[in-house]
């Protein structure tokens, strides 16, 4: 009898959905399920607005296995990365997490004045001009 062994598909937090599939599905099924599987969470998530990509499904030994995919999530792999206060660096995934909590807690961005707005360019170029000119 050959021993069989249980190692997670690829990097990441992964889950097997035993209440759906609680036994192997056939490499028919497997086939046929990965593509609609990712298209559906894809368009559910959304038209909802989460942060949640879709669900990555893989198959160990015909078992079924998942793991979410956040937005931007896959990004991280491809150098995804921004620069931020006191020389820290962030994914973009995180980015578009802490922009949409920014949001959801209506802290966002708020207009000034244009007379505001415009005092203070004339004063970063009066400034420039100053600096420039020694």
């Amino acid at each position: 009898m050959i021993a069989l062994t249980f190692e997670a598909p690829d990097a990441g937090i992964w889950e097997q959905d035993a209440t759906h599939f609680p036994r192997p599905m056939t490499r028919l099924l497997q086939e046929a399920f990965r593509d609609g599987f990712i298209k559906g969470f894809q368009s559910g998530t959304a038209c909802y607005g989460l942060l949640l990509d879709h669900i990555e499904p893989a198959f160990v030994n015909g078992f079924f296995y998942n793991k979410k995919v956040i937005v931007g999530g896959t990004a991280n792999e491809l150098g995804d990365r921004f620069n931020i206060s006191r020389g820290r660096v962030i994914s973009g995934a995180m980015l578009q997490i802490l922009a949409a909590e920014t949001i959801l807690q209506d802290r966002g961005l708020i207009h000034s004045s244009s007379f505001l707005t415009n005092v203070g360019l004339g004063l970063i170029a009066l400034l420039m001009m100053t600096s420039w000119s020694r």
